[in-house]
């Protein structure tokens, strides 16, 4: 159940184009920075405002923090979950 609740919680992450303002792309930024830009095995400046500048989110950037997390394991730990699961729904 945990993996099919993490697999709808990234799709709904997705899909949806909620606006939290100002306090809520802050906090992103922030969390983004904190537990991407801040370890310690990497140094490579900062990382791009995932929101852009404008209302529509910059999706270079978006791509270039997928990328980033890609490099940190969140695919190999997306499919671990998904291969793991004794789960047929799973691929419903």
């Amino acid at each position: 159940k945990l993996c099919i609740k993490v697999l709808r919680t990234l799709q709904q992450m997705l899909l949806k184009k909620t606006k939290y303002g100002d306090r809520g792309n802050q906090l992103r930024k922030m969390l983004l920075q904190n537990y991407l830009q801040n370890r310690k095995s990497t140094s490579r400046g900062d990382l791009p405002d995932p929101m852009g500048t404008g209302l529509d989110p910059d999706w270079s950037a978006i791509a270039a923090t997928q990328c980033r997390l890609d490099k940190e394991g969140a695919t190999k730990l997306v499919c671990d979950l998904i291969t793991s699961t004794k789960n047929e729904k799973i691929f419903q």
